[in-house]
């Protein structure tokens, strides 16, 4: 959900339609508050950029509060995110 959109591709591809549907956020997300909750909230690489537990703890809570639906993360880490629970 927090995503910079490659203007030049995107605007010119198949889904362009698709994609102008989507409200793309852009914000260091350990500073983003919603201002509303989200169908489905999307994250890639999540876990690889939030190397504090205090950073992970603060995305937490904001994915929490900030989703209604579905939630996707695809990430990697070397720590121990077996107790992660959104």
């Amino acid at each position: 959900m927090i995503f910079q959109k490659k203007q030049s591709k995107e605007q010119n591809s198949v889904w362009a339609k698709r994609a102008a549907k989507v409200n793309w956020i852009v914000s260091d997300v350990t500073e983003f508050l919603p201002s509303t909750t989200f169908d489905c909230w999307h994250d890639r690489a999540t876990f690889h950029f939030l190397t504090t537990t205090d950073d992970i703890n603060t995305y937490l809570t904001t994915a929490r509060q900030g989703r209604k639906g579905f939630m996707a993360i695809g990430t990697f880490s070397d720590k121990d995110l077996k107790n992660v629970v959104c």
